[in-house]
Order: C-alpha cells, then structure tokens, then sequence
C-alpha cells in the first residue's frame, strides 16, 4: 500500500512513483510527503477522467447476418484499438446474453463517450444499440475511514 498522510493512493499514481523517481519512504515504507511529490501528485490528479460503462447490441434484429462483413467487423475491430490506444476505452467485453459489448470507457464528459461510441462503424451504420451509458462514481466502501 502507498499513502501520503492518511491518503491512499491509487494504483496508477503508484505506477507513476515507481517508474518515476525515487521518492523518500518512512520506516513503516510509506512514501514521505515532500513538495516534489505533492506536486506530481496534483499533476496527476488535476485532470481525472471520468469513467462510464456502455451497453451495446448488435441490431441483428433489423439487419441479416451477412450485413455484419469481414470488412466492417475489421474496422470495429481497428477503431476499437484506436481508441484503446488513446486511453479513451478502458476495458471491452463481449456480452454473452446476445450479440454485443459492455465497455469501460474513460473521458471528461459524457458527449466525449458518445463521440467514441458515434465513430465506430457500427454504430455509423446504424447497426449498433446503445441500451446504456452510464456515469461510474468511486465505490466508497474503500475510502479511507472517517
């Protein structure tokens, strides 16, 4: 565990501290608040995104399985990459009650998910439902007691 203060820090800060510089530790091996690290720690924490999770059906209701190409599946498939690789899609998985994607997404609004989700080719062929988008909040369980 990693805290500054009474303050847990997160698994991605962690990582940054790791690959990062080498920051003074107590004897206990918790890092020392000094004014760098309090610093890299705004830095990171300034701009958080937020995190939405999706819900998508493939309309094969109105479209016949042949629609669904080799093509327009690999170009999901490549604009699913991209925005993976971009860090706007945190996570995807395939739905296994019908046709379909539950994704993670991160981003600053809920028009930037959307955006995402209107660039995939599916969607921009009318042939994905979006049944859900929903905003996601930090569990409270595991703060830090008051």
């Amino acid at each position: 565990m990693l805290a500054i203060g009474n303050q847990v820090i997160p698994y991605r800060f962690r990582r940054s501290i790791r690959n990062g510089e080498d920051y003074p530790r107590s004897e206990s091996g918790f890092v020392e608040s000094t004014p760098q690290l309090r610093a890299h720690f705004v830095r990171f924490f300034y701009n958080l995104s937020m995190q939405f999770l999706s819900l998508s059906r493939r309309r094969t209701d109105a479209f016949p399985p042949e629609a669904f190409t080799p093509e327009l599946v690999a170009r999901e498939t490549q604009r699913v990459k991209e925005l993976y690789s971009a860090g706007t899609l945190r996570q995807i998985w395939r739905r296994g009650d019908l046709p379909g994607a539950a994704i993670l997404w991160e981003a600053s609004s809920e028009p930037d998910v959307r955006a995402a989700l209107d660039s995939l080719p599916l969607a921009q062929a009318g042939m994905l439902e979006i049944l859900a988008l929903v905003p996601l909040e930090p569990y409270p369980g595991f703060g830090v007691a008051k």
